[in-house]
């Protein structure tokens, strides 16, 4: 594992509790060389970051967090590094996904208020200074206002409830998502591959079974797995890596951080 890199880390402009500039200080003290900001949907923050680190002692490239569906039906969240920030087809897909994310927000809203949740817009653009707008955003709200203990209890109580899990955004296919990263001149790497495995899921079955995913997406050209996560044990981790390495596709890791005290929840965008 590379210790001074972290290539998926979330600011402001998504649903991380840091700025982009907070971000690079943090990873100053920490002594990283290199890390990639990967918000949702958004390159702002890479922007941010990137001008803001151009001085220092560390190297920020271009990156971002894409949530797509594959052809059997999995969400399948894949990174993009080094593209072009300024390609207009990605843009383009980039307000398109945003405009996907609001409909959803809308409805997840509507839901809230209708189970006697006191939410509202104003609630939630307070949050992340109304960078980005996703469940964390709501679940937070909650918290703030005393309707849960922490993030994680609203994920596994409120969110849990059909009246929110069937209130779903609209996702880009990943075959469109890889060929978007590579047409603005990047790299497209699955994230987290263990975030695939289903409750209860043994190794057993789910070895073939990822392995079959990987392989479609080897077919639309994706470039690498993103081994080291939090969601992978560190034999887990072994394991993607050599499975990378036996295809020649590039292996990443990352923290996928969000805050000092919170990572990644299952279905958080």
């Amino acid at each position: 594992m590379l210790l001074d890199c972290d290539y998926h880390i979330h600011t402001t402009f998504s649903d991380g509790v840091k700025t982009p500039e907070e971000i690079v200080d943090w990873y100053i003290q920490r002594r990283y060389s290199t890390i990639a900001i990967t918000d949702h949907d958004g390159v702002e923050g890479s922007v941010a970051a990137i001008s803001y680190a151009r001085e220092k002692a560390i190297t920020v490239i271009p990156g971002i967090e894409l949530s797509t569906v594959d052809e059997y039906g999995n969400t399948v969240h894949m990174l993009g590094y080094s593209f072009d920030l300024e390609n207009e087809e990605l843009q383009a897909a980039l307000f398109e996904a945003r405009m996907e994310r609001a409909k959803r927000n809308d409805k997840f809203l509507k839901a809230l208020q209708k189970m006697g949740y006191d939410v509202c817009i104003d609630d939630l653009l307070e949050i992340n200074d109304g960078h980005f707008v996703g469940k964390p955003t709501f679940a937070r709200v909650l918290v703030k206002k005393g309707y849960a203990q922490s993030v994680k209890d609203v994920f596994r109580t409120v969110f849990s409830r059909p009246e929110i899990s069937s209130v779903k955004k609209k996702h880009m296919p990943s075959a469109r998502a890889i060929s978007l990263i590579h047409r603005a001149g990047g790299m497209a790497v699955m994230a987290h591959p263990m975030e695939i495995r289903q409750k209860n899921e043994t190794l057993e079955t789910f070895r073939p079974r990822i392995t079959n995913v990987i392989e479609r997406l080897m077919d639309s050209g994706v470039d690498g797995i993103e081994c080291w996560h939090p969601s992978a044990t560190f034999y887990d981790s072994q394991w993607l890596r050599d499975f990378a390495r036996a295809r020649d596709m590039t292996v990443t890791g990352g923290s996928d951080f969000h805050s000092e005290n919170e990572r990644r929840f299952e279905n958080e965008d």
